[in-house]
């Protein structure tokens, strides 16, 4: 009889957010921070890289944009599983962004982009139309 191994897979995910060229907001910061607290809820290790923003530094940003990035050395099948979970956990973390007083761009993009390549965006408009799309 062969023994099981006991090997523990921890995913590394890292947020990405914020540009030299925005105002990085208090309240976008608290946001970013439930999400991150989210993702570690369901044992993953998550890494914020929040750009702040630049004095002098000038640019129109109408859209709010997250990048998630999943590093692991998983097997395919448990990187789908952890990118379905995150994927799902960041649309409700998403739809309730857009409809908090804070939220002041005319749309969200989220980016998760996993070790593989694989990438799958969903965009929400303040109005609440959704976009889905992956590759």
């Amino acid at each position: 009889m062969s023994e099981q191994s006991s090997i523990e897979v921890e995913p590394q995910v890292t947020i990405q957010a914020g540009r030299a060229s925005e105002v990085f907001t208090d309240a976008r910061r608290q946001a970013i921070n439930e999400l991150a607290t989210e993702l570690e809820s369901i044992g993953l290790t998550v890494n914020l890289d929040l750009t702040d923003y630049i004095p002098g530094r000038r640019g129109i940003s109408l859209v709010e944009q997250i990048g998630i990035f999943i590093g692991t050395s998983a097997g395919s099948g448990l990187i789908g599983a952890i990118v379905t979970d995150i994927y799902s956990m960041t649309k409700r973390w998403a739809r309730k962004r857009i409809q908090s007083k804070s939220f002041n761009r005319s749309s969200l993009l989220v980016i998760v982009r996993d070790t593989d390549g694989t990438t799958r965006t969903f965009r929400i408009s303040k109005d609440g139309t959704e976009e889905e799309s992956s590759d």
